[in-house]
């Protein structure tokens, strides 16, 4: 639905009436199809509508990744081994489904720390690089072509919901790849073409900062067992890659500004 948000956004934008139009009805067959086919699958466990269940989702997502807030509910209550600070019941005329009781469980810093990571080094340094390329002015390649223009609303909206969508954020900011692997390549192309040696430094520090994580936990010696394992660091790897990473975005920024776009 978000693709198509951005697909249809865009189309109106630039007045293309007929191509947003047909987005809209072929959104709504596919939101109509897919909802028929959910209502075969198994019930989820909070026995509450999925639009409601996503709304609701956001600020319990917000307060963990973005506020260290961990709240609980007695739907989840298999998932949350932290101890209960208080618990209180749910008013019986608040329509919830299942969720009867909610409880507090404190503040923890490992969720913000591990998604200023993530944030900072998924996509290496090039959500710096676009992000000042479009707010310094540079948006003609951005309203040239329309797959770009939904590449980067689309890219940046994912990006941003991946905080919000759920408890692990890592398994969704990936979703914003056409921003920055689209979107972004292009700008790279156009800022750096016949600066081959500009070029190289800048994507060697993307690279570096897309694996500062994983080095820091292999040079820290702890085993890396699967790729999953690549955010699963501890407080002090998470700050000493931040550290790391702050350095690798100053040099990345001081690369950038002695080329002209």
């Amino acid at each position: 639905m978000m693709l198509a948000f951005a697909f249809i956004a865009v189309a109106a934008f630039r007045r293309e009436w007929f191509l947003s139009a047909s987005a809209i009805v072929v959104a709504a067959a596919g939101a109509k199809t897919t909802g028929a086919l959910v209502t075969h699958a198994l019930r989820q466990h909070n026995g509450l509508p999925v639009l409601v269940l996503d709304l609701l989702k956001i600020p319990y997502n917000f307060a963990l990744n973005v506020c260290g807030l961990e709240f609980w509910t007695n739907t989840n209550a298999a998932t949350i081994t932290d101890p209960l600070k208080w618990v209180a019941n749910v008013p019986s005329w608040l329509p919830l489904g299942n969720i009867h009781q909610i409880g507090y469980c404190g503040f923890f810093v490992e969720p913000p720390l591990k998604l200023l990571l993530l944030a900072f080094s998924a996509f290496g340094v090039i959500p710096m690089f676009v992000a000042l390329s479009v707010i310094r002015g540079n948006r003609e390649l951005l309203l040239k072509k329309f797959d770009y223009s939904v590449a980067i609303l689309y890219g940046a909206l994912m990006f941003v919901r991946a905080a919000l969508t759920g408890t692990n954020p890592a398994r969704y900011v990936l979703y914003a790849w056409p921003a920055f692997w689209i979107f972004g390549a292009a700008l790279v192309y156009l800022k750096f073409q016949a600066r081959d040696r500009k070029l190289a430094e800048f994507l060697v520090l993307s690279l570096l900062a897309a694996r500062t994580p994983m080095i820091v936990k292999i040079a820290s010696g702890t085993t890396m067992a699967a790729p999953v394992s690549f955010f699963d660091l501890s407080v002090m790897q998470m700050v000493a890659s931040l550290m790391i990473l702050i350095v690798l975005y100053a040099w990345s920024f001081k690369v950038m500004s002695s080329t002209e776009l």
